[in-house]
């Protein structure tokens, strides 16, 4: 094969790779066309859109034309948010006549926003509250597989997805106090770590930018109901602590998409090239050799990372100490939310001084990140090891005087 004075190949070059990704991408498009006139449609599939993978996603053979069909019919739809979160509307491209508009009412399930009052004897109430958009996963199902059956079997006609008062609100509430907490996190990482740059910050928020899948806890001397009308910076003083969970594989449960409209119909999602939210913090050029060696370890849909894990008990308005049975609870249910969730490995990322804390839990070091700058360390604890155990059974013993009432 011939090399170049650089040492590569000619399938190595960058404009080989090109053409043959475009070559690739017409005959993929000319078996899918294939598929489609068979059931008298066009398919209208932009194979290098940024959601190409997701077409190309193997499904099994008998239902591979199943998944063409959905994806044509899907892409002769516009879907978009009806104001003050109201709903969603779904808009055939080319309308039949007369127009016809289908109107589904979807009513709240359970609390968006969750919310436990937890006393210990002799302190102050405390509010554990979990804002995650990983809360709104089986309302997005729903949404999905309404779209899904409409696209498929209402051709031409509209559909309004129309919200009540209460899922509308709950859905804004939650959204505006994610944010706010998230806010509030990242106000405490510009106090606490001067060395970060700018450029560091838009790396710490890309995976929230990015996905909703993730739950967020928060430790709150402020019931919930309170907390979404407030700014973030009113909002850090009443929190005690903060934690994230960020699972695998980049989901939006906001917004109704192709992605899961095909996954309301089972089909999956394409994962291969999404990251956990440390990835984002590893150069591009030294990214690719992590994940190999990182993934040959790990099994990424049952690794979860757990970030955003701060103590603020020490700058809030109050005097009195919080009680350590509560903090001892609130980490319990973050580690045990994240067996539930079907996790096998939790991982963490930590400077020299707070891996110290982490390895106190029971995490054990991974290796140092490939990052630029301050020195990142990559710890992990495995769910079923003798480590996590211990570390929950220390907790539990740690939380008995905790009451519990549930709250909205």
């Amino acid at each position: 094969m011939t090399k170049f004075s650089s040492g590569e190949s000619v399938m190595e070059r960058p404009l080989f790779k090109f053409l043959k990704t475009i070559a690739y991408g017409f005959v993929v498009q000319a078996v899918l066309y294939s598929f489609a006139e068979a059931k008298d449609e066009y398919l209208a599939v932009d194979l290098f859109g940024p959601d190409c993978l997701e077409y190309l996603l193997p499904a099994p053979k008998e239902r591979f034309s199943e998944k063409v069909h959905l994806v044509s019919r899907f892409q002769k739809f516009r879907i978009g948010r009806q104001p003050r979160y109201r709903g969603f509307y779904v808009e055939p491209r080319e309308p039949n006549f007369p127009p016809k508009v289908r109107n589904v009412r979807v009513k709240l399930d359970q609390p968006l926003i969750k919310g436990e009052a937890w006393t210990v004897e002799g302190y102050r109430p405390m509010y554990f509250v979990s804002t995650g958009f990983h809360n709104l996963e089986p309302e997005s199902k729903k949404i999905n597989s309404l779209i899904a059956d409409h696209v498929v079997n209402h051709a031409g006609e509209g559909l309004r997805i129309n919200f009540d008062m209460k899922r509308g609100q709950e859905e804004m509430m939650l959204y505006d106090f994610r944010w706010n907490v998230h806010d509030a996190v990242m106000a405490v990482y510009a106090d606490k770590k001067g060395y970060l740059e700018p450029d560091d910050f838009a790396k710490l928020i890309a995976y929230n930018l990015h996905s909703s899948h993730n739950d967020v806890f928060s430790l709150m001397y402020t019931p919930p109901s309170v907390l979404p009308y407030m700014r973030y910076e009113d909002i850090l003083p009443e929190m005690a602590m903060t934690i994230q969970i960020s699972y695998y594989g980049l989901r939006n449960y906001i917004d109704p998409s192709l992605k899961g409209v095909l996954a309301a119909r089972g089909f999956g999602y394409y994962e291969a090239e999404d990251r956990l939210p440390f990835e984002y913090l590893i150069p591009d050029e030294n990214l690719k050799a992590f994940r190999e060696k990182f993934y040959a370890q790990f099994d990424a849909p049952t690794t979860c990372e757990m970030n955003r894990y701060i103590k603020l008990q020490s700058n809030t308005k109050y005097s009195t100490a919080d009680p350590t049975d509560v903090h001892s609870l609130f980490l319990l249910r973050a580690i045990g939310k994240a067996k539930d969730e079907g996790m096998k490995t939790i991982v963490a990322v930590g400077d020299k001084n707070t891996m110290v804390i982490w390895r106190r839990y029971g995490f054990k070091l991974w290796g140092r990140l490939p990052t630029e700058g301050e020195a990142e360390y990559l710890m992990y604890l495995e769910v079923e090891s003798s480590q996590y155990i211990a570390f929950y059974n220390r907790l539990m013993l740690r939380s008995e005087e905790v009451k519990l009432e549930q709250i909205r």
